[in-house]
């Protein structure tokens, strides 16, 4: 062996070292995140779930029947919000649409 192809073995062996390690060390900070998200996770599942959904629609119908002034007087002040909320609405909307994809 040359001294070159030596050099670049010994180079490759040291990647290959280093690469196992940064991919050991990203499992791990996986693993960390998804016991941080577990709770977020089980709170939006909750959230998603048929009967939260139903409760939030009636809880809605109730509001717009029983005090039809404070739904307009919301409304009215969510318009000032909406510059701010619409950016962030396609994200919102795939997040209550679509479940989160566990991490392995």
């Amino acid at each position: 062996m040359t001294r070159r192809s030596s050099v670049l073995e010994l180079r490759r062996q040291r990647l290959i070292a280093r690469s196992a390690a940064l991919r050991a060390e990203l499992e791990q900070d996986g693993r960390e995140l998804a016991l941080r998200f577990a709770v977020a996770d089980r709170v939006l599942g909750v959230v998603r779930s048929g009967p939260v959904r139903a409760l939030v629609l009636g809880g809605a119908a109730l509001v717009l029947f029983w005090h039809p002034r404070r739904l307009v007087r919301l409304a009215s002040r969510a318009l000032l919000f909406w510059p701010v909320i619409r950016p962030f609405l396609p994200s919102l909307v795939r997040l209550w649409r679509d479940p989160p994809t566990p991490v392995p």
